[in-house]
């Protein structure tokens, strides 16, 4: 998966994102992701089943909604975070993500 741990941190350069960027849809659906990733890397239970079962709970919700992302990034924050999120993506094999996040991302920096 595409957030080990810090990767809020490394996806936003080391701080939370500031009121105004949060603005941004793909920073906030970026930022879901990642806190709900983080969830669940913390607290999943061992078992297969109770695994399955807390991803469906925490993070793959979020995970489908950047999977489906059309949308330009609005600030460059956003944009970064979104490449930021594509390259973590592809290291990881969340290939799913790779696209979407790219596309947002240089979408913003082609305007």
């Amino acid at each position: 998966m595409a957030t080990q741990g810090g990767a809020a941190c490394r996806i936003f350069d080391g701080a939370e994102p500031s009121a105004g960027a949060v603005t941004d849809p793909v920073v906030a659906a970026i930022s879901a992701y990642l806190v709900a990733m983080e969830d669940f890397r913390r607290n999943a239970p061992d078992d297969d089943a109770g695994s399955d079962a807390y991803a469906l709970a925490t993070y793959r919700r979020p995970l489908k909604v950047l999977e489906r992302w059309r949308r330009p990034a609005e600030t460059r924050i956003g944009a970064v975070a979104a490449l930021r999120l594509a390259s973590d993506a592809e290291t990881d094999g969340a290939y799913e993500l790779v696209g979407p996040m790219l596309r947002a991302g240089l979408a913003y920096f082609d305007k």
